[in-house]
This record gives structure tokens, C-alpha cells and sequence, in this order.
């Protein structure tokens, strides 16, 4: 439900964006603007994205001696909140490229959405994760 919502926020940013063209390029010519925008894109894409993985896997491991009912509400405690890390960084990658009409923005919001794609959760995977039989 959290990941069509993720797909679906995404979307129905750009969608608005796409449909309303005076929104479109808030900051443009601002030089400063749109040099602290991209860097701030940047960074938080270069720190989502890892970070995400990273700590997923940390706390995966850490609760391995839990019964299966605990892990799989840890799970979708931890699923949810990467998730929604996901959608804040994009969609502020997306304003970010339709304000200052740079593909940098654009550019990490496409890495967002390709990240988010590696951990689509399926029952195999859940299984996987959490070390239970399918």
C-alpha cells in the first residue's frame, strides 16, 4: 500500500507540475538558488539512497533472535519508514527540478524512484529478509 502510494505521490507531483506550466520555473536565472537547490539534491539523494540500504540490513541482523510475528512488524516499521525517506527526497528532488528547471533534480529523482524499485516487496523477498520459509 506504501509503495503505490510512494509511485502514485510521485507521480501526481509531476503530473501537477506538467499540467500547470506557470508553476514551472519559481527560481529561474537565480543563480545562488538553484546552485544550493542542486547541491542539496545531491546530498540528500548521495545519503538517502545508501543510508536506506545500509540500515536495513543493520537492523535486519540485529533482531534475528526475535519470534517471526515481532520481526515482521519490525520489518514493516522499517519498510515504511524507508519508504517515506524515499518520498520526501523526491518529491523535494522533483520541486527542485521544476523550480529551477535543472535536470539535477531530476536526475535524483530518478535515482530515488530506481532505488525504490530494488526492494519492491514481494513474498519471496520478505522470506528472504527475514529468514522464514515461504
Amino acid at each position: 500500500m506504501a509503495y503505490a502510494a510512494y509511485f502514485f505521490a510521485a507521480f501526481l507531483f509531476a503530473g501537477v507540475y506538467e499540467l500547470l506550466p506557470e508553476a514551472k520555473g519559481q527560481l529561474v536565472g537565480a543563480a545562488n538558488a538553484e546552485y544550493a537547490l542542486g547541491t542539496i539534491c545531491v546530498l540528500l539523494t548521495i545519503i538517502t539512497v545508501p543510508l536506506s540500504f545500509k540500515i536495513f540490513s543493520n537492523q535486519l541482523t540485529r533482531h534475528k533472535s526475535l519470534p517471526l510475528g515481532a520481526k515482521l512488524e519490525r520489518y514493516g516499521v522499517m519498510w515504511n519508514l524507508r519508504i517515506v525517506c524515499f518520498g520526501i527526497v523526491t518529491v523535494f528532488d522533483l520541486w527542485a527540478y521544476y523550480a529551477t528547471l535543472n535536470n539535477i533534480g531530476g536526475f535524483c529523482a530518478l535515482i530515488c524512484v530506481a532505488a525504490s524499485t530494488l526492494f519492491a516487496p514481494t513474498q519471496k523477498r520478505i522470506a528472504g529478509d527475514l529468514d522464514a520459509e515461504s
